[in-house]
């Protein structure tokens, strides 16, 4: 995950995270924008809603109904693979941002949706992860 320099504190955003490069195998890799993301999370949900998620995975219905949704909501060619893998990536994000507002003095900003801290901790806090 990258830091953002903010203004009072450094900070580190969710949103401006994705795949980004030329190809990947024998096809473009694919460039997720924010829209994207926030369209792919909203229709994650509808399905889950629906019923369509069983432990910790979609059906193959719903994985087919998302990339159908996706394809023609942005005009591409996305496979169930990569709406799978992206959300690995939101996974992993998550998991990210939930270990950091474990730490002390790390916080959820709403304002800006992402997490905030002032610059001694996240001095701090690198210390200790470049150590480790």
């Amino acid at each position: 995950m990258a830091l953002s320099p903010v203004a009072g504190g450094r900070s580190q955003s969710a949103e401006g995270m994705d795949n980004e490069g030329l190809f990947s195998g024998d096809r473009p890799r694919t460039t997720w924008t924010i829209a994207m993301d926030r369209y792919l999370i909203d229709i994650m949900l509808e399905q889950v809603y629906k019923g369509f998620k069983h432990r910790s995975s979609f059906t193959r219905n719903a994985w087919e109904d998302m990339v159908t949704l996706i394809n023609k909501k942005f005009g591409l060619q996305l496979d169930k693979e990569i709406l799978q893998n992206r959300s690995k990536k939101f996974k992993q994000q998550y998991n990210a941002v939930k270990i950091l507002l474990q730490n002390d003095g790390f916080h959820w900003d709403e304002i800006r949706q992402m997490v905030a801290a002032d610059d001694n901790v996240w001095d701090d806090y690198l210390k200790v992860k470049t150590l480790s």
